[in-house]
């Protein structure tokens, strides 16, 4: 009987100072609210702006990767995740498939999307003229908007003087694949 005890007691002793050992730390990284949420009356809805100090963070950085660090906000390119953002649709709130025809997306308020409901070419507008972006999430994109935005709409708000300056402007990017 003592016997068995002693054999508990080391097998308990042994692999009670493994575990000891095996502790690890992890750091999580602090992060920064990208937005600003506003609040609305309306119901089942909430609105989001990224403002010009925001998006000064992301100098570089294209606007549907932008938009998909908001929560509720997928981008989805047709070409794959490795593309350089033409051609990308925006999934609000889980539209899925249907996020083509039921989010909007605008510049200044006017439509961009087509009226054949095809994908948005994001890397066309360039990140130096946004003023902020709007984002509505919800049923107050269709009570604001119309008709396309029951998923949610993205307005884009243009600095009206940096529009009027002429600028030119190379940016070049390397990588590798890993």
């Amino acid at each position: 009987m003592d016997y068995i005890k002693y054999k508990l007691f080391l097998f308990l002793i042994l692999f009670s100072t493994s575990a000891v050992s095996l502790e690890v730390t992890v750091y999580i990284p602090i992060y920064e609210p990208l937005s600003k949420t506003v609040f609305t009356p309306i119901s089942g809805s909430s609105n989001i702006i990224i403002d010009r100090k925001d998006l000064e963070k992301y100098e570089n950085t294209p606007i549907h990767d932008i938009l998909d660090l908001e929560s509720g906000i997928k981008s989805r390119s047709i070409y794959g995740s490795n593309s350089s953002g033409s051609k990308t649709t925006l999934d609000i709130r889980g539209m899925g498939a249907q996020a083509k025809s039921n989010v909007l997306i605008l510049i200044n308020g006017q439509r961009l999307n087509n009226i054949d409901m095809s994908e948005i070419d994001f890397p066309s507008i360039p990140i130096e003229s946004i003023d902020r972006i709007e984002i509505f999430k919800g049923n107050a994109a269709s009570v604001l908007y119309g008709d396309g935005a029951i998923g949610g709409a993205i307005n884009i708000i243009t600095n009206p003087e940096i529009s009027k300056k002429n600028i030119n402007e190379v940016i070049l990017k390397t990588g590798t694949f890993n």
